[in-house]
């Protein structure tokens, strides 16, 4: 039984450099040509490279597999060579391996249907690790089998508002108000078919990914609220194959991305005294795919010095991590005070 379902959870994954090489800096590009970074190699290992960059002494992780051509042949001639070191570890993935996923039964909170308190059983995985705890955007939950006391395939329930599909879906952590994340982790839950006569959950397996990337950067946009209805020019986006515009409509400002909006992240509202506006309400994305937007409301109208911090992370990388538990005893049900 395979279930694809959207999680909470999803960024930078900072590996820690435990070997070194005595390579100069050079010059390294994406497979796109898009992205160029000046930096020295320090480390191949398991088909990513780290490197420490020349402007601002950065270290960042790259997929060999997002490199050019001629950069993967550099590597390849190096690894010839015997110059490049490997940690030898044998571990695929070090973030992977040193998540823990915890999994129990919990009850919903109460639903009302018909002005009656309705709950539903719910299968609760709490994954924490550096991982999970700096994710930046959430991938897919696949649920391979969940079976009650007898052996019996339990179902996943399909939510109107949980679409089940493949694709990867953003989300900045501080918008899901009802996530209840731990501490240094995610916590996702699916609603089952059963309830509470099943007695316990066993045989629960699966695995959920998060997508993680090994370099950050920001955009600043000063005086956004002059912008207003028009498409914003700057390098740095359009780089990124993006498209944005401001929209503005009394105490109510809208960030619209379009395009390739994958690798931002986050976009703050930021005042004149540097520090972010508390009054951010939300993201989400609408009118298509490849449309992303920021909503931010204050008190009276938009301020004409508040400036937009857009956080980009590139070279993101998908990371897989699998969880199995049994004998997870259901809860008694909560009684209904209606």
């Amino acid at each position: 039984m395979k279930q694809l379902l959207p999680i909470f959870c999803t960024s930078v994954l900072l590996i820690s450099i435990t070997s070194t090489t005595d390579a100069q800096s050079r010059q390294w590009s994406s497979s796109t040509g898009k992205f160029k970074v000046e930096a020295e190699l320090i480390k191949v290992d398991d088909g990513k490279i780290t490197l420490k960059r020349a402007d601002n002494g950065k270290v960042i992780t790259v997929a060999l597999s997002k490199l050019s051509k001629a950069d993967q042949e550099y590597i390849a001639s190096m690894e010839g060579g015997g110059s490049t070191s490997k940690s030898g570890s044998g571990t695929k993935n070090t973030a992977a391996s040193e998540a823990k996923v915890t999994a129990k039964a919990v009850w919903s909170t109460p639903k009302f249907v018909d002005g009656k308190q309705e709950f539903d059983l719910q299968l609760e995985l709490i994954c924490k690790g550096k991982a999970a705890a700096e994710a930046i955007e959430y991938g897919m939950l696949q649920v391979d089998s969940v079976k009650d006391s007898s052996g019996n395939d339990i179902e996943i329930k399909k939510a109107d508002f949980r679409d089940v599909t493949e694709e990867y879906e953003k989300v900045d952590r501080q918008d899901q108000f009802f996530a209840k994340h731990p501490k240094n982790g995610v916590r996702l839950t699916v609603d089952l078919t059963a309830d509470a006569s099943a007695g316990k959950l066993n045989d629960v397996s699966g695995k959920f990914k998060l997508k993680t990337g090994g370099e950050q950067s920001k955009i600043k946009l000063d005086n956004v609220a002059e912008m207003a209805d028009q498409e914003v020019e700057n390098a740095e986006l359009a780089d990124l194959d993006v498209k944005a515009e401001i929209k503005v409509d009394g105490a109510d400002l809208r960030f619209e991305l379009d395009g390739q909006h994958q690798s931002i992240f986050k976009v703050e509202a930021v005042g004149s005294n540097g520090k972010p506006h508390p009054k951010q309400n939300g993201s989400g994305s609408g009118g298509g795919g490849s449309l992303f937007q920021y909503f931010f409301h204050f008190e009276d109208e938009v301020p004409k010095n508040i400036s937009l911090v857009i956080h980009v992370v590139k070279n993101l990388e998908e990371l897989e991590i699998p969880f199995q538990a049994t004998n997870l005893k259901i809860p008694k049900k909560p009684k209904s005070n209606f």
